[in-house]
């Protein structure tokens, strides 16, 4: 029975992060810190601007991590929401499905799963 809530909040955890658009965000992070260091080892670029280029690289990689623990964190709080719901409705207990959700059959499981399904998404 801890499966049905387990995978309802597995569901509300990609859901929300597939919305909050946090891969994005992250692969946004890594295009800029590969801009900086492309800047950083041009040789004729000068000390003045690899200072500039560092700065703007490093506010920016901030901004990225500040956003992707804010929107992981909401992920997170839309999954434990279903999972509280689920066992005030009675359905299961959070112990229980967090049990499952921890278990090598449900990790990989759910990992291909993602993984599948990422594949099948236009752009995947």
């Amino acid at each position: 029975m801890e499966r049905i809530p387990a995978l309802a909040a597995a569901l509300a955890f990609l859901v929300s992060f597939d919305q909050l658009r946090v891969v994005e965000e992250a692969r946004r992070a890594v295009r800029a810190s590969q801009a900086a260091g492309s800047g950083l080892r041009d040789r004729t670029v000068s000390d003045a601007e690899k200072e500039r280029l560092a700065r703007a690289a490093s506010m920016s990689l901030l901004g990225s991590f500040v956003s992707i623990l804010l929107k992981g964190s909401a992920a997170i709080v839309a999954a434990t929401a279903v999972l509280v719901a689920s066992q005030l409705l009675g359905v299961g207990t959070v112990a229980e499905s967090t049990r499952w959700l921890m278990s090598w059959p449900a990790i990989v499981g759910l990992t291909a799963s993602v993984i599948i399904l990422s594949k099948l998404r236009p752009g995947g």
